[in-house]
């Protein structure tokens, strides 16, 4: 898991790669037993807690010692791999609304610069 600590604080990704990373990300690596999901899920929601934290001048950081005190909720193997399982399903459910609801205002915002360019150059009448 790599977690940015600052400009902004909170983002959070899974990398399947070898990576490197420079200061301003923390890579998370567990020594308990935790899903990975489960844990980029439990991290992406407390981005306003983790903002808390923050200090500096020119921007907001989040300590690495601040940021390795957090508790986070954390249930048996088997409830993880459950919840996970939950929120997959339903992200993957409300991705797909997104989807097709900026399916559907592009098609619209094109509409409608078609109407204003229509009556602005006069080929369509009031």
């Amino acid at each position: 898991i790599i977690f940015s600590k600052r400009a902004p604080i909170g983002n959070v990704v899974i990398s399947s790669k070898t990576l490197c990373i420079n200061q301003g990300c923390l890579a998370c690596i567990s020594k308990k037993e935790i899903s990975i999901k489960y844990f980029y899920f439990a991290i992406s929601v407390f981005t306003d807690q983790f903002n808390m934290y923050g200090a500096g001048t020119t921007f907001k950081e989040i300590s690495t010692k601040d940021f390795s005190n957090f508790i986070l909720p954390l249930p048996t193997l088997k409830e993880q791999h459950k919840i996970v399982d939950y929120l997959d399903k339903k992200c993957s459910a409300i991705n797909s609304d997104i989807e097709k609801k900026q399916a559907l205002i592009e098609k619209l915002t094109e509409y409608k610069k078609s109407l204003i360019y229509e009556v602005v150059m006069g080929k369509k009448e009031l």
